[in-house]
């Protein structure tokens, strides 16, 4: 019913006035959001866009059913036109570094990427959270781009005093295949690192704990440590064993297809731990 109305509300407003880029704009959200018509969405925009081209939040706006509709150039070039008109909006940056990382145009991704902290610089002392993830960021785009462990380690080593975070802490927080390459890099380090991590309440092991200990030994392939971490997730959390067997066996079964996708991206120079 609330779909309904959307359409009904944005059909109306164009009835009123079939020129309105916001008329437009609305049934093409209608299209994307309710129905995944993408095809229809961009359609609207770019009847939306015939009347305004220069907004950038309408170019914005058009990149995401390219996306969703798989033509990632279109959508890269989308999202870095309507940045490039509207450099302080940091959604419009790190939107452009988004598709162009997914394109492994990993130049283009860092230049976004600066356009975003540089958005956000005034929020990095009052929310160490956003400058955390500018370093996640980073490290993340030297391994893609460049395989550089070393350089990765000393950057996040670096970002431990200004986001107030562990190493270790800012390591477990990137995307999992790349953190699976830091830990396997260093794996003594790293088992005595999670165990002084702050998520470890007081002291007291708790289930992200166990989890992470869980994911560290599988990517090591030493399953008997790893079953054993995952058996105290599911003691620790009060959830039936199955549950967390389950998603046991779902992490065991992605495990190689995460190995070779980190190896695909980082272009081979990572080897296994």
């Amino acid at each position: 019913e609330r779909d309904a109305r959307k359409r009904e509300a944005a059909e109306e407003a164009l009835r009123l006035d079939p020129d309105l880029p916001e008329g437009h704009a609305a049934l093409a959200a209608y299209h994307y959001s309710c129905c995944s018509d993408f095809p229809k969405a961009q359609a609207e925009l770019e009847l939306a866009l015939a009347r305004r081209p220069n907004d950038p939040f309408l170019i914005y706006l058009s990149a995401a059913p390219y996306k969703r509709g798989g033509n990632l150039e279109r959508a890269a070039a989308l999202s870095a036109r309507a940045s490039d008109l509207d450099p302080g909006n940091w959604s419009m940056a790190g939107e452009a570094r988004r598709i162009y990382g997914m394109l492994r145009q990993y130049d283009r991704a860092e230049r976004y990427l600066e356009r975003w902290a540089a958005t956000r610089s005034s929020q990095f002392q009052e929310m160490p959270t956003f400058l955390a993830v500018y370093y996640y960021y980073r490290a993340e785009l030297m391994l893609k781009r460049d395989g550089n462990v070393d350089a990765a380690r000393e950057l996040l080593e670096q970002a431990q005093e200004p986001t107030g975070l562990d190493y270790w802490e800012l390591v477990t927080n990137l995307d999992k295949p790349y953190t699976r390459v830091m830990c396997v890099h260093e794996i003594d380090a790293c088992r005595e690192g999670l165990r002084h991590a702050t998520y470890r309440d007081g002291g007291v092991d708790d289930v992200d704990y166990y989890m992470t200990m869980a994911d560290l030994y599988r990517w090591v392939e030493d399953e008997d440590h790893s079953r054993a971490y995952y058996d105290s997730a599911a003691t620790a959390n009060r959830t039936p064993v199955c549950g967390i067997f389950s998603a046991y066996t779902r992490r065991t079964s992605r495990h190689h297809r995460r190995l070779e996708f980190c190896r695909s991206i980082i272009g081979g120079k990572v080897q296994d731990g």
